[in-house]
């Protein structure tokens, strides 16, 4: 089931639902790991890796890129304090521990909300596990399928605005709460921290701090959203401790593989917006019933299991974005450089040069910077560039979510 259908069967239930418009349901952070031994041989070609990586001089520099089942990973020269291997693409992060003890996973794929979004939790799910089956020796049932350290489920709603003051409504199993304002506007709550928690938040303002602004093409692409009215999220954060003894009602059974939490997605919200947190209705009889919008929450959310992937280039949107930051940088920079002229240069105080005759004065100086640690712009800028195209290219990810040459005609988007 693609994205539309998913959008049709969602927006059918909302008539009547106190004005609540859920319009996305999908896995935002997915840990999955494995305690299945690692191959003698991928054991020593990361080694060699990570010794290419940290006999290169330029300590900022990415290391080689690995070619993992098809996809690739930058690998870094330092490791993680559980793991002595770290790899990276714009996708996920691989921790890799060939001797790790055994409480500790000898493998952890860390998977990126822009990854789980672009291609749905499923599609993501089964990458990793290819990435697995290279590395890992996977002879018991135990290692026969990832299992899952962190999940987030989140919704993201509209036509109900969550008030501080609705704080004290909230009935909760966390042992804290809190809310959080910025430049003296409610921005949301947070309740608990640890192994559950969850967040109620203005997913609106989020994004512009994130800069994950590729968000509002998914909203895109529900009928029910508004572009002029802000968006809400509620999320929920899990870890293992609390996937595996979670409680559903029903056939459903204990949460252990990504594939449970997958099928068990709709029950596992129900039980977070109905046994974990709810805001109540208070009346003079009781607290009992549930504030409508909450309801509605808790009925549509993950009414037609997690988010499955949209056809929106996300990843070169999210490039366009940090293109223009980087343009405004730019600017800012120049701004100075040209005053730094100005100020210190200029002879005439009534004749103030342009940006077109400081500029060579302006590069003059970056490049004798550049020279004297080492590394020109150009140098720096080919790293760069091929760390763009190898980590673009990873995971299988298809053309057109590949990078492409300026000017490429990028067809009809969202």
């Amino acid at each position: 089931m693609r994205t539309g259908d998913a959008r049709s069967a969602v927006e059918t239930s909302l008539d009547g639902d106190a004005g609540v418009s859920v319009i996305a349901s999908g896995i935002d952070t997915l840990y999955l790991f494995s305690h299945a031994p690692v191959f003698r041989t991928e054991f020593r070609r990361l080694e060699d890796a990570q010794q290419l990586a940290r006999a290169n001089p330029n300590r900022l520099a990415k290391g080689p890129t690995l070619d993992i089942a098809g996809h690739y990973f930058a690998m870094n020269r330092h490791g993680a304090r559980t793991a002595p291997y770290l790899l990276d693409s714009e996708h996920a992060t691989l921790l890799v521990n060939p001797h790790a003890a055994s409480t500790f996973p000898t493998f952890t794929a860390e998977l990126r909300a822009i990854y789980l979004w672009q291609k749905g939790a499923r599609f993501v799910a089964e990458q990793a596990e290819e990435i697995a089956s290279q590395l890992l020796v996977r002879m018991t049932p135990e290692d026969a399928r990832l299992h899952v350290g962190r999940v987030d489920l989140a919704v993201d709603f509209q036509g109900w605005q969550p008030r501080e003051g609705d704080g004290p409504e909230f009935v909760t199993r966390a042992h804290d709460r809190t809310s959080h304002v910025q430049r003296k506007v409610f921005t949301g709550f947070m309740f608990g921290h640890g192994d559950v928690a969850g967040r109620l938040y203005c997913k609106s303002i989020e994004i512009e701090r994130s800069q994950k602004k590729w968000f509002r093409n998914i909203w895109a692409a529900s009928k029910a959203y508004d572009p002029k009215r802000p968006v809400w999220r509620l999320e929920f954060q899990l870890r293992r401790p609390a996937i595996v003894s979670m409680e559903l009602d029903g056939e459903h059974g204990p949460l252990d593989t990504w594939e449970d939490v997958l099928e068990s997605s709709g029950a596992l919200w129900r039980y977070l917006t109905r046994k974990w947190l709810a805001l109540k209705h208070r009346t003079k009889q009781s607290r009992q019933n549930f504030h409508p919008a909450w309801d509605a929450l808790a009925r549509l959310g993950f009414s037609t299991g997690p988010w499955e992937g949209t056809e929106a280039d996300l990843y070169r949107i999210h490039r366009q974005d940090s293109a223009e930051r980087a343009t405004g940088q730019i600017a800012g920079y120049l701004a100075r450089g040209l005053a730094e002229h100005m100020f210190h240069e200029s002879t005439d105080e009534l004749v103030q040069p342009s940006l077109d005759d400081a500029l060579p004065a302006i590069v003059e100086r970056v490049r004798l910077h550049t020279k004297r640690r080492g590394r020109s712009v150009e140098e720096r800028a080919q790293e760069r560039v091929a760390s763009w195209l190898a980590t673009a290219e990873s995971m299988t990810m298809n053309e057109s979510l590949r990078m492409r040459e300026p000017g490429d005609d990028d067809g009809d988007e969202t």
